[in-house]
């Protein structure tokens, strides 16, 4: 190769590099601010349930006559503000002491804010919020949080809204289609992987194989994408995978995933039982690698004794 050669070329790789990090420094920023206006608007929203909630203190009071509510009492109305008026948005309170009194929604993210420490944390002045996104089965959603005081006693309330749109639009923008090749030995017709490698905390990476894939999950949960379907997956889960067909594994926060791997070469399979059918062959091969399958183990025990 001539020296102008190498230059052009080493010039033409820096240009696709700056222009690659200058795309990925624009998305990041645009990220941001979307998540940061989804926050305000979080805020915004939870400002009014927190509004319900101290004003359906102060009406019980003057509807009943009282001069102060009792626990139970303000436990009733919690659950009547949470629920009432056919309510769907994700939202709960919680008394002086972190435990929960009312409840509505909060599918999949109850556990990650107390877990995580987040309505412990909240400011119990109520003088500022608390705002988080966690990741659920079903996406991200952020959660906001504040103190509210009624009868003398600091109670907690949580709100949250889904942001998932948010999230799944830069997955998208940002997704690689990566192409992963493997060679099975000439004489041989699968190729077997497994062991400690194949247990780690697997991240979203949308790729392709040469080969067919029959995976099967020995421990770990999280999410996977069959091309545009999204299944959740679980010990027991087996993947039957087509050659060149995208998809990829995303373990659950930061737990890692076993699996085991078969791979197949369908069209030497094919040929091994049908030398002189070539058309055959190809409907076959073409039908074999329509579409992805995700079965059980319990369904299907002969296909998991393959992978045992």
């Amino acid at each position: 190769m001539k020296l102008w050669q190498k230059i052009f070329l080493s010039s033409l790789f820096l240009i696709i590099a700056a222009v690659n990090i200058i795309s990925v420094t624009i998305l990041n920023n645009s990220h941001r601010l979307l998540v940061e206006r989804e926050r305000t608007h979080a805020i915004y929203e939870h400002e009014f349930f927190e509004a319900s909630f101290s004003n359906a203190v102060v009406y019980a009071k003057l509807a009943d006559d009282k001069i102060a509510l009792n626990p139970n009492e303000i436990r009733r109305i919690a659950e009547e503000v949470v629920g009432g008026s056919g309510r769907s948005r994700d939202s709960a309170v919680f008394d002086s002491k972190g435990t929960l009194i009312a409840v509505n929604g909060m599918n999949g993210l109850l556990s990650n804010i107390t877990q995580s420490g987040f309505v412990d944390n909240i400011d119990s002045s109520g003088a500022s919020y608390s705002a988080s996104v966690y990741r659920t089965d079903s996406g991200h959603k952020m959660a906001v949080g504040s103190a509210v005081t009624a009868e003398g006693m600091s109670y907690r309330v949580v709100t949250a809204v889904d942001i998932s749109e948010i999230y799944a639009m830069k997955k998208k923008q940002t997704t690689t289609l990566e192409m992963r090749y493997y060679n099975i030995p000439k004489d041989e017709y699968v190729l077997a992987l497994y062991g400690e490698s194949w247990t780690r905390n697997y991240e979203y990476i949308m790729h392709i194989h040469n080969l067919m894939e029959i995976g099967m999950c020995i421990r770990g949960s999280g999410s996977m994408w069959l091309g545009e379907e999204r299944i959740r997956y679980a010990p027991g889960m087996i993947t039957i995978i087509p050659e060149n067909f995208s998809h990829t594994t995303d373990s659950d926060d930061e737990f890692s995933s076993s699996w085991e791997y078969l791979y197949l070469d369908i069209g030497k399979i094919l040929y091994a039982f049908y030398p002189k059918d070539e058309f055959f062959r190809n409907d076959l091969e073409e039908t074999i690698n329509r579409r992805a399958w995700c079965v059980t183990e319990d369904k299907y025990p002969e296909l998991a004794s393959l992978l045992a």
